[in-house]
């Protein structure tokens, strides 16, 4: 029998690429049948994935307060379902109330909640502090009481129990950014990329900046796609000197940035080193390196590990321009450099980082939950 698996998000898209992209799209391809509902206007099915929309909260104390029931209202209308699968924390009372009527649930843990939440810029000390001990008291709680708990990085895992906890990593799939001609077979750009939420502590202010820096007669510039997601961050922003060599993109669907991967000569993704990122495996990275896109990291694990690895970049301080505009110039002056990275970046994809030999874990989750 054709076993049905609800996916519940009240805080991603509905065309979120590790729960739309990955796992629905990967569970409808094996014949399972999927519902997800996520942050959409319309009802809709895409690829066999039935989408049902759920209301965005512009206030995050409603959030917290009502997405909760909302979502297990939504959920309990849903007929048939052998497992409800749910990705935000704010949703563990959602799938503790799945589980007191007697449904499987397990619990997707993205990030390491309680240090994000204990290094949020808009709580004061004393509500950081609340919440980080509120939201590591919510996980213990779900630890003990789901079916199975997913892990996207290796460091969250010890916070769960052991016997029922699995690390899905969220790398990225092999062919959907990657276009012919963009691994090393062409003369790439002199251009740096970030395509993303525009955040302060994802260092996108400080890799502009570090346009200033570049020896004269160096002609780089910078391709810019993404919403900004904090206030005030888009006027500070296009106010550098350097934004005149910037390109704007605004929000990139896929496609796009699939084009603007294969074009650039360097990605970026430089975030601060805080507690909370110190195990952080971007998709974003994976992504650039699908696409043959040489990468320039965070100088901490795990991200520079990956890039000395796999040999497809380098790794720098995110906050010291002048280490970030050594490293733009030390890629895009060098034409064989870029190349060597370009091509083992795509082969670390093709032999570890991929989505591909991600999914079996998932469906072994999902046989032995369902069991």
């Amino acid at each position: 029998m054709q076993k049905h698996i609800a996916h519940l998000s009240s805080v991603h898209l509905a065309t979120d690429t590790r729960i739309f992209r990955k796992m629905c799209l990967s569970l409808a391809k094996s014949s399972y049948k999927v519902t997800l509902i996520a942050r959409c206007d319309e009802e809709s099915t895409v690829d066999g994935v039935k989408i049902r929309p759920f209301p965005a909260f512009y206030s995050k104390f409603k959030r917290f307060v009502q997405a909760p029931f909302l979502m297990f209202k939504k959920a309990r209308k849903l007929e048939d379902v052998d497992l409800f699968h749910f990705h935000d924390p704010e949703l563990i009372l959602t799938g503790i109330l799945l589980k007191l009527s007697g449904k499987k649930v397990i619990y997707d843990v993205h990030e390491d909640t309680p240090l994000t939440m204990a290094t949020k810029d808009y709580l004061g000390t004393i509500s950081s502090t609340f919440f980080y001990y509120a939201t590591s008291f919510a996980e213990w709680i779900g630890g003990k009481l789901f079916d199975h708990i997913i892990v996207v990085i290796p460091s969250i895992e010890k916070r769960f129990p052991a016997h029922k906890t699995s690390i899905i990593q969220n790398y990225a799939l092999k062919d959907e950014l990657s276009k012919p001609g963009n691994l090393g077979e062409r003369k790439r750009e002199n251009s740096v990329l970030y395509i993303g939420d525009i955040t302060r502590v994802r260092g996108v202010k400080e890799a502009i900046e570090a346009l200033d820096y570049i020896p004269k007669g160096m002609d780089i510039s910078f391709v810019l796609g993404g919403k900004f997601s904090e206030e005030g961050l888009e006027g500070e922003i296009k106010s550098l000197k350097s934004w005149d060599k910037v390109r704007f993109l605004g929000y990139v669907d896929r496609e796009t940035m699939a084009e603007e991967l294969s074009k650039a000569g360097l990605g970026v993704n430089l975030m601060y080193n805080r507690p909370d990122h110190y195990g952080a495996q971007p998709n974003k990275v994976f992504e650039y390196m699908s696409a043959g896109l040489p990468i320039l990291v965070s100088n901490f694990p795990m991200m520079d590990t990956i890039a000395e690895e796999a040999n497809c970049g380098l790794s720098v301080d995110p906050l010291d321009v002048k280490a970030i505009a050594k490293a733009y110039e030390t890629v895009l002056s060098d034409e064989n450099l870029k190349s060597t990275f370009s091509k083992n970046g795509r082969k670390a994809i093709e032999e570890r980082y991929n989505w591909e030999s991600e999914y079996p874990k998932l469906e072994r989750v999902y046989k032995l939950v369902l069991a």
